[in-house]
């Protein structure tokens, strides 16, 4: 069993490093660290067949940076409304799950109520 705990939290730790955004050399702002912290929410869950989640929120936080690193008004605004269609996306997959019956209703609601004040960040960021 603590073998077991031991080699989740390596490919926990793995994952965090394979996504990270230091190597890209973009900042990463409040919106931006948001939408990890939501990762790491959302992959704390186990959602079955739930990676695709996990991998929208990558993208989601590397357009983020991306805007937020932008050194023009028209790139930033391109990266961050990039960044509302894919959280958007990220919604619309976690509630064909929960319809699917593959995530929680309480899991679904605690997730979506995060990504529903992401979503207000991001649009506030234009």
């Amino acid at each position: 069993m603590k073998e077991d705990s031991s080699c989740r939290k390596v490919q926990e730790t793995l994952d965090q490093a394979r996504t990270s955004l230091i190597g890209y050399g973009h900042p990463c702002g409040p919106v931006c660290r948001a939408a990890q912290d939501l990762r790491l929410r959302t992959a704390r869950y186990l959602i079955r067949n739930g990676d695709s989640l996990i991998k929208t929120l990558d993208a989601a936080a590397l357009t983020l940076a991306e805007g937020d690193g932008a050194a023009r008004a028209k790139d930033q605004d391109s990266a961050y409304q990039r960044a509302l269609r894919v959280v958007q996306r990220y919604v619309a997959d976690l509630q064909r799950l929960e319809a699917a019956g593959r995530v929680l209703p309480f899991i679904a609601d605690d997730l979506l109520g995060d990504a529903t004040a992401l979503l207000a960040d991001i649009q506030a960021l234009d």
